[in-house]
């Protein structure tokens, strides 16, 4: 095709875009809508990001390396985790079906 056919089909189907407010809406301000939507459904205005309190079981106590203790370290210097170090696993379930932590962490004495 020769540019000069290009060009001209191109403007044709831009004025025919720009007069059709259906087109319009689609293109510009369903976009807009969408985003504040799901903006306000899971992030909320201004509200502060959650922490979540994580309790840890190292059973890796006896050989405790630098893999698990970098493990550690890590996870509880992300701001939206709170870590709690659990010596047993009883006392870590007992806290987690209460509700006082939201997941439990295990790490396995073969972890290093």
């Amino acid at each position: 095709m020769k540019l000069q056919r290009v060009s001209a089909l191109t403007k044709k189907e831009l004025k025919k875009t720009f007069h059709e407010s259906a087109v319009l809406f689609m293109i510009f301000l369903f976009p807009v809508i969408f985003v504040l939507a799901f903006g306000i459904a899971f992030g909320g205005f201004g509200s502060m990001q959650p922490v979540y309190v994580v309790g840890v079981i190292n059973m890796d106590y006896v050989n405790i390396s630098n893999y698990t203790q970098l493990f550690i370290d890590t996870s509880s210097s992300m701001e939206i985790l709170s870590i709690r170090i659990y010596a047993g696993s009883q006392i870590a379930q007992n806290y987690l079906s209460q509700g006082k932590v939201q997941a439990i962490i295990v790490i396995p004495n073969t972890f290093s």
